[in-house]
């Protein structure tokens, strides 16, 4: 018996890029649309700006006006989803920000006055001191944050639905890792169960990891056969 409550999964064209598109549109549907996209993403974003070598007051508000001006519509215009994926698109749109919009700057108070998304300076910056020290580039670096981020949301959505509290977190902290047998064994004893038991308990946690990860890579991908090349993606960045 599977330890989760199997969710169907939505096809391709229920969630192909159908909050991108309602950022545009008006009404409650596009305000949470626009609310989702910024909960989700602007860690990966403001970690990119904090390793272009902004300091955290700077990196938040940069990071604040560019997602507040998103959620006004301001940058979308022209989006072709057949181009690329979300994953590029929000990077090249925040160096674009970056090389102009803040360099024009200070004649009007940014953000016409209306601050549509806040971020909390103190979680912001307690989340990126605890970043391991590495030399990566920002770019690499951002890459990082969002494959983090998609694999924590794949996550959440399976502890939701996983029927045993005391055994997920320990296949969470595996699931990207390889282990060899005197390990697995190592961790089966840990946790009260053969070898054999957890390696079958892993295989299936795995499983619905993938697709779990792919659900999630789905929405931000422009066509279905880029499904498969994003989350190959997303894995190798995780792996190092």
């Amino acid at each position: 018996m599977s330890p989760y409550n199997w969710i169907p999964q939505k096809s391709f064209e229920e969630t192909n890029w159908q909050t991108v598109h309602s950022v545009g549109q008006g009404g409650q549907q596009a305000d949470s649309a626009r609310n989702e996209l910024c909960r989700v993403y602007w860690y990966p974003l403001y970690a990119y700006v904090r390793k272009k070598g902004h300091p955290p007051e700077d990196a938040q508000e940069l990071t604040q006006e560019f997602l507040s001006r998103l959620m006004q519509g301001v940058g979308f215009d022209g989006l072709d989803p057949a181009k690329g994926k979300f994953r590029a698109f929000l990077l090249a749109a925040m160096n674009n920000f970056l090389a102009n919009e803040w360099r024009k700057g200070q004649t009007q108070k940014r953000g016409g006055g209306t601050k549509t998304f806040s971020i909390n300076a103190d979680d912001a910056e307690a989340h990126f001191t605890k970043e391991p020290s590495h030399n990566e580039s920002p770019a690499r670096f951002y890459d990082l944050q969002w494959a983090r981020t998609l694999m924590d949301r794949a996550l959440a959505k399976m502890q939701q639905d996983y029927h045993d509290p005391f055994l997920f977190p320990v296949l969470k902290d595996i699931v990207e890792d390889n282990q060899n047998d005197e390990s697995l064994a190592a961790i089966a004893q840990r946790v009260h169960m053969t070898p054999d038991a957890f390696r079958k308990a892993l295989e299936r946690f795995r499983a619905e990891y993938q697709e779990r990860l792919q659900a999630e890579v789905r929405l931000t991908v422009s066509i279905a056969n880029q499904v498969d090349e994003e989350t190959q993606f997303i894995r190798k960045v995780l792996r190092g």
